[in-house]
Formats: structure tokens, sequence, C-alpha cells
């Protein structure tokens, strides 16, 4: 009989501890609402995410291209100045030429001129 006394005892002892069953029901309701707002806060984000992800790509490819442009008109801005002055390098060679025969001329016209004083 003691047994059936502890066991009554222990019973008592637990049955402040037992919960209401709707009680747990609204529990259950409740923490499911917050599940389904986490899990749409959660979708938003991923989608808000997506977006951000999409936009980056969207300005990263823009920029991108902008800059390949303009390595492609600097290069070719290059490659012109490039010729110009290759073409501009030549024509000073052909200037320095032409004074360099005038220089040879006009030092053997002034010799040809300081041999007839001598000679006259």
């Amino acid at each position: 009989m003691d047994a059936l006394t502890n066991i009554i005892a222990q019973l008592q002892d637990l049955h402040p501890q037992l919960q209401d069953p709707s009680d747990l029901a609204d529990a259950q309701s409740k923490a499911e609402a917050e599940l389904a707002e986490t899990e749409e806060a959660l979708a938003n984000a991923k989608t808000e995410l997506q977006s951000t992800r999409d936009k980056n790509v969207q300005s990263q490819i823009k920029s991108t291209k902008a800059y390949e442009e303009q390595v492609f008109t600097l290069s070719k801005e290059l490659e012109d100045l490039t010729s110009r002055t290759d073409v501009l390098q030549d024509e000073l060679n052909g200037i320095n030429s032409e004074i360099s025969v005038a220089r040879q001329l006009s030092e053997q016209l002034a010799a040809s001129i300081v041999s007839l004083q001598k000679s006259v």
C-alpha cells in the first residue's frame, strides 16, 4: 500500500506541472504563426538579396563595358598619336637633312669666298 500512496503523492506533485491542453494548442498556434511570419520575412529577404545581386551584376557589367570601351578608345588614340608622331619625326628628319645640306653648302660657299679673296 505504501507503493500506491507514493505513486498518488508523486501524481499530486506533478499535477500543477501539467498544462491545460487548450494552452498547448494556443502555444502551438502562436508558434506556427510566428514561424509563418519568419518564413515570409526570410522569403522577402531572399528576394531582396537576389534583386540586389542582380542589380550589382548589371552595374558591374555596365562598368566593365564602359571600362573596356574607354580602354579601346584610348588605345585607338594612342595608335593615332603614334602614327602622327612617326609622320612628324619623318618630316623633322627631312628638315634636319635639308639643314645639314644647306650648312654644308654654306660652308663650301664661305670657303670658296675665302679662297677667291685670297687669290685676288
